[in-house]
């Protein structure tokens, strides 16, 4: 279950986009992994107004493939999700923000 999780966008609080977070999520799509079209996103929400928010692209089921992140993008995923409850808010499956 740990490891299906793709890549990511980072966010900032005023949902900029981040362009070196839409690169990792370009070349995921680029290495023909099964969530390809990027349609929808896992996001974790920042529970503070001056927080970052991050987003991966990820199936219906909220699953996101670890081995389509980036090293950095990986270590965000790992981040954001250690950090559910106290930095950010429990992710959601959402349709994915046009970039």
């Amino acid at each position: 279950m740990l490891n299906d999780i793709p890549a990511l966008s980072l966010l900032a609080p005023t949902d900029s986009v981040d362009s070196a977070a839409t690169a990792n999520v370009t070349q995921a799509g680029r290495r023909g992994n099964s969530t390809a079209s990027h349609q929808l996103e896992l996001r974790f929400r920042a529970l503070l107004a001056d927080g970052c928010e991050y987003a991966f692209p990820c199936n219906a089921g909220g699953h996101v493939d670890l081995d389509a992140l980036g090293a950095r993008a990986r270590n965000d995923y790992f981040r954001a999700r250690t950090l559910v409850g106290r930095d950010f808010a429990a992710p959601t499956v959402q349709p994915r923000i046009p970039l």
